[in-house]
Formats: C-alpha cells, structure tokens, sequence
C-alpha cells in the first residue's frame, strides 16, 4: 500500500523536477473537489514546501524553501462497491495511458496544451495519477449549474475538435493502440442500478412534466416513456461503430466540471484545458458531440447556439486534419448529424438524467455508494425551479431533433 508521506513526495520530485537534492519539509492537503462534483476518485490538492541542495531539516527557513501544488487522484479504496466499479471500467488505467501515450503526442504534434502537466502515476493498485495543479497559473471552473457562454463553449469544443483531430493522426500511425480504448462510460460492466437509477429518474421526469403545465414538454415526456424500458440496451451500444465510419478518441467526460479555463478581467475565456481523461474511448465524436451540447450550454446558448457550436466543432476538426496531413477524411455535416441520431439514446442519458443531478447542490447529492445500493434517490431534481425551466426548453429541442424518437 502507498504512504503519501514525505519521502514518496520527495521521490516524485526529484523526478519531476530531475534534482535529486530535493528534500521535502511540510505537507498540506485538502479535498481539491467539493461533495457532487467528482464521483468515482479521491482527489486532493497537495502543496508541498520543499528545499534544495541537501540543507538539512533543521537549518532550513522559510526563505529557502520552494512551494509546489499538485492534484492527487487516488482509486477510492474506502469504498468497495465503488472500487469495484472504477477498477472493473479500468478507469485509472485508461487515464494513465492517456497521459502517458496519448497527450504527449497530440500536444507536441499540434503545439497546444490540451490537459494538465502529468507528474506521476501507477497502474498497480492501489492506482493513483498526480498532475500539476494549474490553479496557481490563473484556471478556474465554471459554475456547473450555470453553464458555459456562448464564449466559452466555442473555445472548448474547438479544444475537443483538436483533440479528436490529433488521435485521427494517432490512428494512422497506430490504428491498434487507438481502437484499444473501447470501454465507454455505459457498457456491461456499468453497474446494474445504475441503470435502474437512470429509468427512475427518467420516469420522474415524464411524471413530472405533464404537472408543469407545459403542453410541448408534457408532449415530449409522453413520447420519451415509450423509450424508457430499452435504456439500458440503447446505451450500451452507442460506442459500437460501423467499420468504414469515421472515429476519433472521444474525451468521453467532456463537461463542466472537467475543464479549466484562464479569463481576463472581463471574464473572457484566453485558455482552455481538459481534465479528466479517465473515460476516453474510441468511436465516432457523435459521442462526445451529444455529451458536450446535451450538457454544457447555458441556457442562452441552446438551441440556435448548439447549431454554431457543431459547426465551430467541424470547421475546426476540419482545419486541424489538414494541417496534420492526416489521409482520413473529415465527416460532413450531414454524416455527423446522422452519427448523432443513431445515438440519440446519448443526449437524453447525457441532457435529462445525469444533468439535472449534476445540478444538484453538494447537501442533495448522495455518494455513489448510496445511488447504487438500490437505483432510487432521496432528491427529486425535478421539482427545482431552475431545473424545470432547463428541462422545459430541452425537452421539445430533443423531441424537435428527433431524439426522443423510439
């Protein structure tokens, strides 16, 4: 078992500093997450004040110290149910290689900075990855019930675009280490309450609609019960890909909670980075495209707004395949589209079940734990006013897409 103390810090930073005179003289850490905004990982903010050149523990002073800030990622060993779910959906081990083989790549090949710096990380249980904590350089997280503006959206999904288009380039070169990331946030392994959770709740919400006094949403609700009992079965397929058709590494994750941004002081966004890659997968980006629009535009932005978003989105893989010389072809707008109603089971799992729970505040979210012991919540996100008029205008924009068809 791993002793986070100071002689395993010390070892990390010399490495990653490459100074073997490293020698670490106080541990702070906290929580770097808050309750609801991360579910299947122990994450901390560790700061670490640390000397150099050997100087003893006692002669040392403030002055000739340094501070270094770092987020720990640990396997949730407290929790075996939940354990048992990150280790059987290889989570860690995904995000592992993705630092390892796959950013590196992308990043150094386009020239952008696409996730956080790697530092450290394992993949013997129990797992853990250290990254640099880029909150000292100005990144912050949007506010998740909120949602992201019209700004903010476009900048990241022309990061997703960038990151789909470098493991285009990654497939050509590998095509088997590529289509080695097939896991997928829904498969056979996800927990079978989970899915009982996401009928239930997707139930509630066809329950509730109809008191809203909303014709179009009541409307809707109606037309989405009938697909309620094949979730399940729906959603485990949306990862499977024809042969011939176009895939890229999906992040897999791609919401607000899993993006840093710098801004100036007008609250413009200048910078954008992904975290999280624990769930990346190969398959077609409808994936992660139904994801993305399903659940991070504010809501001023939906609508018309996702429309300009995909075509950012496309213009951007696009431009980004070209300057890589990548020989595959770019899909259309018309073959994207297709790709997303195939799996349009995605953006009613993605827009109204795990949305308006990942709106809840910290004191009405249960931990994976209890969600899982029987599929049923204490919280009905439903009847939240903020949530009901979200869900009033999504639910007809998916029924106007086509999504809610059976």
């Amino acid at each position: 078992m791993l002793i986070y103390d100071e002689t395993f810090y010390e070892e990390i930073l010399k490495k990653h500093l490459a100074d073997s005179t490293i020698r670490v003289r106080s541990i702070h850490q906290r929580p770097a997450t808050a309750k609801g905004d991360n579910f299947l990982s122990e994450m901390l903010r560790v700061n670490l004040k640390f000397s150099r050149d050997s100087i003893t523990r006692e002669a040392v002073d403030d002055q000739a110290t340094e501070t270094r800030s770092f987020i720990v990622k640990r396997e949730p060993v407290e929790s075996h149910e939940l354990l048992d779910l990150v280790r059987a959906q290889q989570l860690f081990t995904v995000e592992f290689r993705v630092f390892q083989h796959v950013l590196p790549r992308i990043e150094k090949t386009l020239g952008v900075k696409l996730g956080p710096r790697f530092v450290y990380g394992t993949d013997t249980p129990p797992r853990v990855v250290i990254m640099e904590d880029l909150s000292p350089k100005g990144f912050i997280v949007k506010d998740r019930k909120r949602g992201l503006s019209a700004a903010h959206a476009t900048l990241a999904i022309r990061n997703l675009a960038s990151f789909h288009a470098g493991s285009v380039a990654i497939l050509e070169e590998d095509p088997e280490f590529a289509k080695s990331f097939r896991q997928g946030i829904f498969n056979a392994k996800t927990h079978t309450n989970f899915y009982v959770l996401a009928k239930n709740c997707l139930a509630q919400l066809c329950d509730d609609a109809t008191t809203w006094g909303h014709r179009e949403s009541a409307s809707a609700a109606a037309k989405m019960r009938r697909t309620i009992e094949y979730v399940e079965k729906r959603v485990q397929q949306v990862y499977e890909y024809e042969e011939d058709e176009f895939c890229v590494l999906n992040h897999g994750d791609a919401w607000v909670n899993n993006m840093l941004f710098t801004e100036d002081d007008g609250g413009n966004p200048l910078e954008m980075v992904f975290v999280d890659y624990q769930m990346v997968g190969f398959s077609s980006p409808a994936v992660d495209l139904l994801y993305f629009l399903s659940i991070n535009p504010a809501t001023e932005v939906r609508g018309e707004g996702e429309e300009r978003l995909l075509e950012d989105y496309l213009e951007t893989l696009t431009m980004t395949m070209k300057k890589l010389r990548c020989k595959t072809s770019p899909p259309t707008m018309r073959q994207l589209k297709e790709a997303m109603y195939r799996r349009r089971i995605y953006a009613v799992m993605s827009g109204l079940f795990l949305l308006p729970r990942m709106m809840l505040d910290g004191v009405e979210t249960e931990s994976m734990d209890e969600l899982l012991e029987h599929g049923t919540t204490r919280f009905n996100a439903f009847c939240k006013p903020g949530i009901i008029r979200l869900m009033k205008l999504m639910l007809p924009l998916f029924d106007e897409r086509g999504y809610l068809d059976p």
